[in-house]
């Protein structure tokens, strides 16, 4: 990736994280408890299944890279 792109890909996330977060949290708190459970179970039976059918070597998923790749960008205070 270049890195104009890339610095583009990290303004979008930082000017779009805060309004996700923001919708997330009124669908969490709009949900039942009982679906609160179903979701959480979903996602949880999702992760054993793919642990089980995956070797080690297999468990890579490119979030703790983009992780690592954001924390290389300088704090810039507000």
């Amino acid at each position: 990736m270049e890195k104009h792109h890339a610095k583009k890909y990290v303004d979008i996330w930082k000017r779009t994280g805060a309004e996700l977060d923001r919708v997330k949290s009124v669908e969490l708190r709009a949900m039942s408890e009982e679906e609160r459970l179903r979701q959480a179970t979903a996602v949880m039976e999702i992760g054993t299944r793919w642990l089980a059918d995956h070797d080690a070597n297999m468990r890579v998923c490119g979030l703790v890279e983009q992780q690592r790749f954001f924390s290389r960008w300088p704090k810039k205070s507000h």
